[in-house]
């Protein structure tokens, strides 16, 4: 930068919504399903399962996998 002043930017975090967590969240109360309830089939906490649906956080595919097959569906219904 001429002059050799320093120039500080900041960016504001935006979360993306792909909108998995409405679709997370919509799946799993028509199964009937407690976050805790979901969490323990699948073998992640209900912290991490409240952050996949607030989008937060999104899982790894292989936790897509264990969400689908313990809701009944594919992971296209997350879409």
């Amino acid at each position: 930068i001429p002059g050799g002043h320093h120039m500080t930017v900041l960016v504001a975090r935006r979360r993306v919504s792909t909108g998995f967590g409405a679709a997370l969240r919509k799946l799993r109360a028509e199964a009937g399903l407690s976050q805790a309830e979901l969490g323990e089939r699948i073998g992640v906490v209900a912290q991490a399962l409240a952050k996949y649906e607030r989008g937060v956080t999104e899982p790894t595919w292989p936790v897509v996998l264990r969400l689908a097959e313990a809701l009944g569906v594919t992971p296209n219904d997350f879409k």
